[in-house]
């Protein structure tokens, strides 16, 4: 037979156990539904993928998001893409990504941590589609032999969040690639 410590423990570590599965299937607003759902179906977002050869700013190709269905549990944003290789264009096929209006809390990142902390700032930027007032968020990684750091500017006003972001590599070769935020179509 328990004594009572054993007991109330085992009582009280059941409890814990079972809270603690709820907080990672309590549901969250999905910040990409959330971006997303402020815009009207039909909303287009442009971007460009530039990078550099020989000293010389290049592009790499074209990226182009649309939001084909907006409804209460989901957004659908169809995604084209063209990438320019020497004198070749290729076009992928259309790509759906879809964004639920609620996540698990557990998969919405808020319990992963990066290492080292990224730099946060806000700046103000100018691409092609304008300038902005952006959030930006710079880190520093290291994986397989490359070296690379990452800055992207953010922007709540813009379909996607996305304004630009930018790529250094400096091992195993030293390279630039950015994407960019060239236009918005509202309808």
């Amino acid at each position: 037979m328990l004594n009572s410590k054993r007991l109330i423990f085992l009582v009280f570590s059941t409890f814990l156990a079972w809270q603690t599965s709820f907080a990672f299937d309590e549901l969250i607003d999905n910040p990409n539904y959330q971006n997303w759902s402020k815009f009207k179906v039909g909303t287009i977002v442009k971007y460009q993928q530039v990078g550099e050869k020989d000293g010389k700013q290049i592009v790499l190709g074209d990226l182009t998001y649309t939001l084909a269905e907006l409804t209460p549990e989901k957004v659908v944003v169809e995604m084209t893409q063209t990438i320019f290789l020497s004198d070749q264009i290729s076009e992928f096929p259309n790509s759906q990504m879809q964004y639920s209006a609620k996540i698990k809390k557990a998969d919405s990142g808020s319990v992963k941590q990066l290492s080292p902390a990224p730099d946060e700032s806000d700046e103000e930027i100018e691409v092609p589609a304008g300038k902005f007032k952006c959030h930006a968020i710079e880190s520093s990684n290291h994986f397989e032999g490359a070296s690379f750091s990452t800055k992207i500017w953010s922007n709540k006003d813009i379909p996607g969040a996305l304004v630009k972001n930018t790529t250094n590599t400096e091992e195993p070769k030293k390279s630039t690639t950015s994407i960019v935020l060239v236009q918005v179509v509202k309808p």
